[in-house]
């Protein structure tokens, strides 16, 4: 999908603050939850990404499948609201490993000497579902870790075209080069009906962000969501000329 222009508003409805340290901000694992709320980050699903990492000049870097599967526990945070815990699971290649791995687009002389950057197979992430939100963290490891600095995946709900909402990022320098701060701002662009590999679905909802990091410049991205799938689509275009597309291709349904 073709990224469109990113607007800015001077007025946002709502400014939060999120933080990042060189440790999780989860702190306590906990059951406390009622799984019949979760329609999204529900356990009986699975989400099937093709996950594609691009040169500036067009060339496909990576290209391979990442997996959501949501776990129906909450996980207790020292900032922001309780979230849910999901597990990303990302299957590259030896050959991506060895020839990226080395070479993080974030490094510094102090990510290096700490070893603090490094490639996983799986981790576990937080995420939010309730009637107002439905907020996820970026896959953010790996060759996709310019996605950190970029607007998170987020549905502010309702929804409706016009509507924008904003939020601060401060990262710090347990993500290396990205440590600093950036705002960033969602905007509802468009209803429509969508076609993919999963079929037509109709009333999805084209959602914009742009982040502009003080010391990096600006990054792009466009969300597609929809009310029974999530995201479906997460494209992005950095501050380096670099895209990365997450394309959800599978829902499976587990009993």
């Amino acid at each position: 999908m073709k990224l469109q222009s990113i607007h800015t508003y001077p007025k946002p409805t709502l400014l939060f603050l999120v933080l990042y340290g060189l440790s999780s901000i989860l702190t306590a694992q906990t059951d406390n939850l009622n799984s019949d709320l979760l329609k999204i980050w529900s356990a009986h699903k699975e989400y099937h990404y093709a996950a594609y990492y691009i040169e500036s000049n067009g060339d496909t870097i990576t290209k391979e499948k990442v997996i959501i599967k949501p776990i129906e526990k909450i996980w207790e945070t020292k900032i922001g609201p309780n979230q849910i815990l999901l597990q990303y699971i990302f299957n590259y290649s030896n050959e991506d490993s060895a020839r990226l791995a080395p070479f993080p687009v974030n490094e510094t002389p102090w990510t290096k000497k700490n070893n603090f950057i490094q490639w996983k197979d799986t981790v576990t992430e937080g995420a939010i579902e309730n009637d107002k939100l439905l907020w996820m963290h970026s896959f953010r490891m790996n060759q996709y870790s310019l996605t950190e600095i970029a607007p998170f995946p987020t549905a502010e709900l309702p929804l409706f075209v016009g509507k924008k909402w904003t939020s601060t990022m401060i990262i710090q320098k347990g993500w290396g080069t990205y440590k600093g701060r950036h705002k960033q701002i969602h905007v509802v662009e468009k209803k429509f009906n969508y076609s993919s590999i999963l079929g037509k679905i109709s009333e999805c909802w084209l959602i914009s962000g742009n982040s502009i990091h003080k010391k990096l410049g600006e990054s792009q991205v466009e969300y597609v969501y929809h009310k029974k799938y999530g995201f479906i689509e997460m494209n992005y275009v950095f501050f380096n000329g670099q895209k990365i597309s997450f394309i959800l291709e599978d829902l499976v349904i587990k009993p």
